[in-house]
């Protein structure tokens, strides 16, 4: 199936702003070296690494034109993985607040 609505949810998601022109904004900012961490909501903690894998995941499902658009089958267990490693940062970090 079609991921666009999955990248749009993603994206705004990730961003805390509209949909609305977060495409193009998003995209632009991944052509410019550590912009990626600026483009992830600043409360939402994702590293600088996180925010630009996660982010040029969903620009890629979202992606206008369909036969540029990242099949939702190769973007599922990319993003599996970075929700698991997110949750193991997550959980060292709990780990060693305990200490």
């Amino acid at each position: 199936t079609d991921g666009f609505a999955l990248g749009i949810t993603l994206l705004v998601s990730l961003t805390g702003r509209g949909a609305v022109g977060l495409l193009d904004e998003c995209d632009d900012a991944l052509e410019e070296p550590d912009t990626a961490e600026g483009i992830a909501a600043a409360d939402a903690g994702w590293s600088a690494a996180q925010a630009e894998e996660l982010a040029r995941l969903v620009v890629g499902l979202a992606l206008v034109r369909k036969k540029r658009r990242m099949p939702l089958a190769d973007a599922l267990p990319r993003l599996e993985a970075i929700v698991g490693a997110a949750v193991e940062v997550e959980e060292t970090a709990g780990a060693e607040e305990r200490l």
